[in-house]
């Protein structure tokens, strides 16, 4: 149900980087084409905007791996380089997103990993300041839901760590979680509601592997899936705004497929850029972009 081996989108990524950080729109992918120093998927990406260069975390090739590599998002050639300081443990995202970037610090949650499968009670959120290629110390939690939920979808508004629900194996009941992590207070805020799209049965195993961004005050969640409580996999097509204040849904209308395991960025200011996934039966690669001030796809 995890997809781990889902597509490679990275070089999507590179190109909405371009995209973003040169305020066009526009712009072909063709001019950020690169080459990844080796075959992966999985990977975690981040982004340090004082010197406009991409990292990239870990991954899956066969197996786990702990590799870090930048490239210059100002240079058109293939200038990946690999730092000499690995990961503090291998990891990957298993195809979905579970990076927050905040000042300059990736904070990985919750990352898939050789020796602490994200079924367990209790994780990490692993952190690394790229303004200084260091890592720092872990956040070592319990998740506020005791059993820890992979897949969720992770974004952040600047003072919290949010993460949209996920996928529990040994999980049988129905509300959607929304889980918010102060960094200054280190502690946890739970939101348990009801799930805003139709469900045949239960939701039972939860809502995971969405797109979701943090943007105007607001959360907006993509698509996704859930695992009703018979058959396999029910992937979803709505489009929500979740009004954190009111802990209200607001439906949106719908992608132009049912997708998950893709990535969401909000480019700051108006346009959050849904990246890349997969439907079920076919890989994506489409870059869609959501008008967040009309709140509707262009």
């Amino acid at each position: 149900a995890l997809y781990r081996d889902v597509k490679m989108i990275l070089p999507q990524l590179l190109c909405l980087i371009t995209i973003i950080h040169n305020a066009c729109a526009q712009l072909q992918c063709t001019q950020t084409n690169q080459t990844l120093p080796i075959a992966i998927s999985s990977q975690m990406l981040g982004y340090s905007s004082a010197s406009e260069t991409a990292y990239f975390i870990g991954g899956w090739v066969s197996a786990h791996i702990d590799d870090v590599s930048k490239l210059d998002t100002k240079s058109t050639s293939n200038g990946f380089t690999s730092l000499g300081t690995p990961a503090p443990t291998v990891m990957s995202s298993d195809g979905v997103q579970i990076v927050a970037t905040i000042n300059d610090v990736m904070h990985i949650v919750s990352p898939n990993t050789q020796s602490n499968k994200p079924y367990t009670t209790g994780s990490a959120i692993h952190r690394f300041n790229t303004a200084t290629e260091q890592w720092l110390s872990p956040i070592n939690f319990t998740s506020p839901l005791g059993q820890w939920l992979t897949t969720p979808c992770v974004t952040h508004n600047h003072t919290h760590i949010i993460l949209v629900d996920g996928f529990d194996s040994s999980r049988t009941d129905d509300p959607i979680y929304i889980l918010f992590y102060s960094i200054l207070r280190d502690s946890w805020t739970t939101h348990t509601l009801a799930a805003p799209f139709s469900t045949t049965g239960n939701v039972r195993r939860g809502w995971y592997a969405t797109y979701c961004s943090y943007a105007q005050d607001n959360l907006y969640i993509f698509g996704g899936i859930y695992y009703p409580s018979k058959g396999g996999d029910v992937f979803l097509d709505g489009i929500y705004k979740y009004e954190v204040d009111t802990r209200v849904f607001v439906s949106l209308g719908a992608l132009p497929t049912p997708q998950a395991h893709g990535i969401a960025v909000y480019d700051g200011s108006r346009y959050i850029y849904l990246v890349g996934g997969y439907t079920g039966t076919q890989y994506l690669d489409a870059i869609r972009i959501f008008d967040v001030s009309a709140e509707q796809l262009l």
